[in-house]
Formats: C-alpha cells, sequence, structure tokens
C-alpha cells in the first residue's frame, strides 16, 4: 500500500511539474507568434463652449470697431462662423466658416486681439456666429438676428 502511496504522490508531483513547465515555455514564446489584438475607433469630437461673451469681455465692441472700415469697404451681409481655441488669455488657431469672405482675414485679425481669460492653462474650443446685419433692414429683423446663444449681431456704426 505504501508503494501505491508513493506512486501516487509521484504521478500528481510529475503532472504538476510537467502543467508548470508548459505553463512557463508558453509565458517565454516569443512575441512574433503571440496572438495580438487591435482596437480601432475613431476620436470623440472635441468639446466646443459659445459662452464667448463671458469670456472674452467686450467682444461685441471690440469687434465692432475692429471690422467696421472692413463693412464700409463691402457692405456684404452674412453669418459667419468664428472657432478658435483658448488657454489662459492666449487666443490661437482662428478659423473662418461661411459668411462673406471679404471678412475673414479681419476677424481673424480681430479675434487674436481679443482680451479673453478661460482661467485654463489648456487649450479650450470656442465658437461663435458673427451675423453682418445690413443698417436698412427693418429693427425686428435685425433684433431678430442678434439672438440666440453664441451669436453676435454687427451693425455698422453709422448712426441709424
Amino acid at each position: 500500500m505504501n508503494t501505491f502511496l508513493l506512486t501516487s504522490r509521484q504521478f500528481y508531483l510529475g503532472s504538476a511539474l510537467a502543467l508548470l513547465a508548459s505553463v512557463a515555455a508558453a509565458q517565454t514564446a516569443e512575441p512574433e507568434t503571440a496572438d495580438r489584438v487591435n482596437v480601432s475607433g475613431q476620436k470623440v469630437g472635441e468639446i466646443v463652449k459659445f459662452n464667448v461673451s463671458q469670456t472674452c469681455q467686450n467682444i461685441g465692441v471690440n469687434l465692432q470697431e475692429a471690422l467696421s472700415p472692413q463693412w464700409g469697404r463691402y457692405q456684404a451681409t452674412g453669418q459667419v462662423r468664428v472657432d478658435f481655441k483658448l488657454a489662459g488669455n492666449e487666443v490661437s488657431e482662428v478659423r473662418t466658416k461661411g459668411g462673406p469672405r471679404e471678412y475673414s482675414q479681419a476677424i481673424k485679425r480681430a479675434v487674436r486681439q481679443l482680451s479673453c481669460d478661460s482661467q485654463q492653462p489648456l487649450p479650450e474650443n470656442y465658437a461663435f456666429m458673427l451675423v453682418f446685419v445690413d443698417p436698412d433692414q427693418a429693427p425686428a429683423e435685425r433684433a431678430q438676428l442678434a439672438q440666440g446663444p453664441g451669436q453676435l449681431a454687427l451693425l455698422p456704426v453709422d448712426g441709424r
């Protein structure tokens, strides 16, 4: 009976050693032969903030003053979407989309000169709609264009 117990123990010990050896061999396999898992996806859209008038004090007045000469030259109406990044008080990556193209460079220059403070050291995305309104439109139409979140209406400074 002792012989049987000894043999059983040897069998279990041998089996355990063989199992450990196969696990160790699997762990030392070269990376080229190991299966790989590739994960793919797409970047989640970045958050865009539209509270520009809270972050950039006097934005309406500053843009009005900066863009009035272009209005006098072109007198083109329309809407322009303005996107930019803001880190602390540094404005960068100003882009315009849509609207009268005649104003694009002047808008970019004016937005770069705005006095803004996000109070965040990392860049954040901001956007707003800039609406160039004809002063000859009825006051109700002008007021309607000036409404909306993240929207600024510029009326030419000519006393109307």
